[in-house]
Order: structure tokens, then sequence, then C-alpha cells
């Protein structure tokens, strides 16, 4: 309903994307049935989930065979990502490539929290690599995160494409950062 958080539930299984899911821009908690049940395939050529807004909540999944990002917010108010799988082989022209990607360019406060994170496998043929990014961009914001339990492993990339592991960034804004039980192998 229109102003309240909606829960979407996903269940088990594979759900094979035909195009980019739509942006979302209402607050959601999107639940999958766990990170080795519910599988989201992007079909090597689509976008997964991309989010604007109050509220995004994610968890219990595991998202493959994308393009660009598997998750990508963009001035939430409140992101929460949990228990997610982000997997595959990535090819894309000159934009972004990444597992997560938050950003934020808004004057006021905002936090991003992601626990329990698996990214892996992935072979960025060109673009810009980022993997866990936390981003306070501009106009004074700050953004508080929390990142745990984050595994990053067998990343690469051909071409000269530059690739970084955790990133925070603070640019004319406050960035506040906890990272805690963090592994990252073969990058």
């Amino acid at each position: 309903s229109y102003g309240s958080t909606d829960t979407i539930t996903v269940p088990a299984g594979t759900q094979t994307h035909t195009g980019d899911l739509a942006i979302i821009t209402e607050p959601v908690t999107i639940k999958g049935a766990g990170m080795g049940s519910t599988i989201i395939d992007g079909d090597g050529q689509y976008s997964v989930f991309s989010a604007t807004g109050s509220s995004f909540t994610l968890s219990g999944m595991k998202i493959t065979n994308l393009d660009d990002c598997a998750v990508k917010t963009n001035n939430v108010a409140s992101v929460n990502l949990q228990y997610l799988d982000v997997d595959g082989s990535v090819t894309v022209g000159t934009s972004s490539t990444c597992g997560i990607l938050g950003s934020s360019s808004a004057s006021s406060t905002s936090t991003y929290n992601a626990s329990n994170i698996y990214i892996h496998d992935f072979t960025i043929v060109s673009g810009f690599g980022v993997l866990i990014f936390a981003y306070a961009q501009s106009n004074g914001g700050t953004t508080t995160s929390s990142l745990s339990n984050i595994t990053l492993a067998n990343i690469s990339s051909t071409g000269g494409t530059a690739l970084q592991g955790i990133g925070i960034t603070a640019d004319g804004s406050t960035a506040n950062a906890t990272i805690t039980n963090v592994t990252v192998h073969n990058l």
C-alpha cells in the first residue's frame, strides 16, 4: 500500500529476467527463500535490482549472470542488504560494473547496511569494476555504513579494467563506516 513498506516474497527456484527490472521508488522489503534457494538470473544482459527512495531491504537470494549491477541504490535513506550471493560473469561496455553499489547525493542522513554478502567469480571485461561500495557524494549529506561478514573472491578483469574491492568515499560530505569480518581472496 502507498506510504508503507511492502514486503515481496520471492519463492525458491530460478527467476530468469527478460528485461531490466523497473527502478524501485517506494519503500520495499524483498525476501528470497535463501542464498541457495532463490536465484535471480539476469540472463547475461540485464540489471537486476535498482532502487531510489526512502527504504530498501533485500535478503536471502543468489543473483547471477547480470549486466551492470546486481544491486544499485541511489539516494535511498535506509538500505539493508543481508544474505546475498552475487556471482557470475559480467560483460559491459563503458559503464560501471558492480556487485553492489550504493550512492547518495542527498543533503540528508542515510544508512547503508550490508551483512553476510558473498560476491564471487566475476570476470569483468571492460568498464570500471566496483564490488561493494557505499558512497556519500555531495551536498553535505552523511552516510553511515555497516559492512560485516563480506567475502569477495575470484574477481578478475581483462582489457586494463580497474578493480576495487570495498570503497567508501565522501566528496563534500561525511562518510562513517564500521567494517568487520571482511575477506578478500584472489582479486
